[in-house]
C-alpha cells in the first residue's frame, strides 16, 4: 500500500496547497489524480504542472520509472522531498532536514545579526536576548509545532546550535556551564521552547470556532485517537505526550466533557508555571549542585536576567568588568580541563584556582588583593580567609565581589582585583 502526496503552486492564490491521497495502488493513480485536478476547476484554482511535484510514502520498492502522474493533459514530475509553507518534507518522513535547516538558521540568523553592528561586545547581552527570542528563535523554529519526530540525536543538534548562541552573546568560553549560561539571561532549553509552542498551538486549536476547517480536522484527528487509532505518532499523541509530561492533562480532560478550553491569557499563565517556571527552577538548582557554597541568589533569578547584567545594562562604563566578571563565575561553575598558565608555564586542571592561590608569576596581584580584603572587610575576616581551602577562598572571593554594597550590587575594587589576577 502507497500514501501519495501532490504539492502544487496554485498561481491565483500564490499559496502551496497540500492534498494527501491515501492508499493508492498503481492502477488508481490517474483517477485520484483526476479527482485533484476536478477539485481543483470546481475551486477555481489553475496550477502550473511545472511547479507541482509528488512525494510517494511507505514505498518499500522503487517503481517511480513505471509511474506517471497528471495533472489534466500534463504530466507532475515525482519527487523525494518538497518544501510546503517553508517546511520541508520527505518521502521517508524524517526530521532530518528540518533539524539540519533549523541548526543553520539558528547560527546562520545570528551570527549575521552579529556582524550587522549587533556586536555582543558593544550591546547588552539582554537587548541581544530580545532580538534572539524575537527575531533568531522564531525563524529557525518555523512550523516546530508540528514536528513530532524528533529523535534524541535530532534534538541534541539543536541544543548544542542554541548553547553556541546563548554563550556568544555572553562572551562565555564554549565549555561555560550551560544551566549557567542559559539561567544568566533567563532562557530556557530549545526543547522546552518547541514544548511550549506546540501547547500554545493545541490552545490555538481548542479555542478555534468548530466552523474553521481545521478545527473539524483536529476534532477528527483526535476522536480517532481516543477511539484507540493505532497511531502512534502525529500531533495528537505528541500533544498526549506533551500534557502528561507537565501534568496538565486535567485541561484536555474538561475540554473533551464540556468543549470549555481556558482563554488565551489563562492557558498562558498555565505554560509559565507548568512548563518554563520549571526549568529555571532546575538549572538553578543544577547550578546549586555543582557549588552548593556559593550563594548566587543576588546574582541569578527565577523569572529575570541575572541582576549583573541589569547592571551593565543601566551602567555602560561598568560592562567590560560585568562581561569578565560573569565569564570568569560561568568558567568557575564549569568542569575542568587541561590548560596551561600563559604566565608561569605550569600545566593545571582549574585556571582560576591556578591563577588566584597558587601561581608564582602573580605574587604582586594577590598581595594587592589580600590588602584590599583587610582594608574592606577587616584582618579577622582575612585570617578566616587564608585558613580556608583554596577553593573555598575563591568561593569566599566571589561571594565578597557579589555582596551587597552601595555601589549597585558590586565591590568595584574587589572585583577589578580578583579580575586582574585571573585574567
Amino acid at each position: 500500500m502507497v500514501n501519495l502526496v501532490v504539492l502544487e503552486l496554485a498561481n491565483i492564490m500564490k499559496s502551496l496547497s497540500l492534498f494527501k491521497l491515501s492508499k493508492l495502488t498503481g492502477q488508481n493513480d490517474d483517477k485520484m489524480m483526476d479527482i485533484c485536478y476536478k477539485y481543483s476547476r470546481v475551486w477555481r484554482y489553475e496550477y502550473n504542472a511545472s511547479k507541482c511535484a509528488v512525494i510517494v510514502f511507505n514505498e518499500r520498492t522503487n517503481t517511480g520509472n513505471s509511474r506517471v502522474f497528471r495533472l489534466g493533459s500534463e504530466i507532475v514530475k515525482e519527487s523525494e522531498s518538497y518544501s510546503h509553507l517553508g517546511i520541508t518534507t520527505d518521502a521517508w518522513l524524517s526530521s532530518q532536514m528540518l533539524i539540519a535547516d533549523a541548526c543553520n538558521k539558528l547560527r546562520g540568523t545570528y551570527l549575521s545579526i552579529c556582524s550587522s553592528g549587533f556586536n555582543p561586545s558593544s550591546l547588552s547581552p539582554i537587548t541581544l536576548r530580545t532580538i534572539y527570542q524575537s527575531v533568531v528563535v522564531p525563524k529557525a523554529l518555523y512550523g516546530c509545532e508540528l514536528w513530532t519526530v524528533i529523535g534524541a540525536s535530532d534534538m541534541l543538534r539543536l541544543e548544542r546550535s542554541h548553547r553556541f548562541c546563548i554563550k556568544s552573546m555572553q562572551q562565555f568560553h564554549s565549555l561555560t556551564n550551560t544551566d549557567f549560561a542559559l539561567a544568566s539571561i533567563n532562557v530556557n532549553s530549545i526543547e522546552n521552547i518547541i514544548d511550549r509552542k506546540k501547547l500554545v498551538f493545541f490552545g490555538q486549536l481548542c479555542r478555534l470556532p468548530n466552523q474553521y476547517l481545521a478545527k473539524q480536522v483536529f476534532i477528527n484527528r483526535l476522536v480517532r485517537y481516543l477511539n484507540n487509532d493505532k497511531q502512534t505518532k502525529g500531533f495528537v499523541p505528541e500533544i498526549y505526550r506533551l500534557l502528561y509530561k507537565y501534568q496538565l492533562q486535567s485541561c484536555l480532560d474538561g475540554y473533551l466533557q464540556s468543549g470549555l478550553f481556558p482563554s488565551k491569557q489563562a492557558w498562558k499563565q498555565m505554560l509559565q508555571r507548568s512548563v518554563s517556571a520549571p526549568e529555571h527552577h532546575r538549572q538553578l538548582e543544577s547550578i546549586r549542585d555543582v557549588c552548593p557554597t556559593l550563594n548566587l541568589d543576588d546574582v541569578l533569578h527565577v523569572d529575570k536576567p541575572s541582576s549583573l547584567w541589569k547592571i551593565s545594562r543601566i551602567s555602560p562604563k561598568l560592562s567590560p568588568l560585568i562581561a569578565t566578571l560573569m565569564a570568569q563565575l560561568g568558567g568557575f561553575l564549569s568542569r575542568s580541563y587541561p590548560t596551561v598558565c600563559s604566565l608561569c608555564g605550569i600545566h593545571t586542571e582549574n585556571k582560576l584556582l591556578h591563577s588566584v592561590c597558587f601561581c608564582s608569576r602573580r605574587e604582586l596581584l594577590r598581595d594587592s588583593l589580600w590588602d584590599a580584603v583587610i582594608y574592606q572587610k577587616g584582618s579577622q575576616c582575612f585570617i578566616k580567609l587564608i585558613r580556608k581551602t583554596p577553593l573555598k577562598q575563591i568561593v569566599t572571593l566571589f561571594q565578597m565581589t557579589l555582596s551587597t554594597t552601595d555601589d549597585n550590587r558590586l565591590n568595584n575594587q574587589l572585583a577589578i582585583l580578583l579580575l586582574r589576577l585571573v585574567c
